[in-house]
């Protein structure tokens, strides 16, 4: 153990209490599910998909990144679903980085 209660560790690392560790969390999560839909949105809006090959070569980037020894073992762990709107989010990204105008 990290020594000391949840509290303890909580404030130690976080500087925080468990109140305002749970607040915080719950934003986060509200803040990432809300980006999420909004990039589903897009990538349904433009018509974004991905090739078997696209799939393949950025699947195997995504394993390699999280330490997994192959696209098939990433697959196992996480499923081909989270994956591939993992990788449809990228695509998402990357075209609001691409199509973005400096103001």
């Amino acid at each position: 153990m990290l020594g000391g209660d949840k509290a303890t560790v909580l404030q130690s690392f976080y500087g925080m209490t468990e109140e305002e560790y749970k607040e915080n969390s719950l934003n986060a999560a509200h803040d990432l599910i809300g980006r999420q839909m909004i990039c589903k949105l897009i990538a349904e809006q433009e018509k974004f998909s991905l090739t078997d090959e696209e799939y393949k070569a950025q699947g195997e980037e995504l394993a390699t990144s999280y330490g997994a020894e192959s696209l098939e073992a990433f697959e196992s762990q996480v499923g081909k679903d989270v994956i591939y709107e993992t990788l449809l989010i990228e695509k998402v990204l990357d075209f609001i980085r691409d199509e973005s105008v400096e103001i």
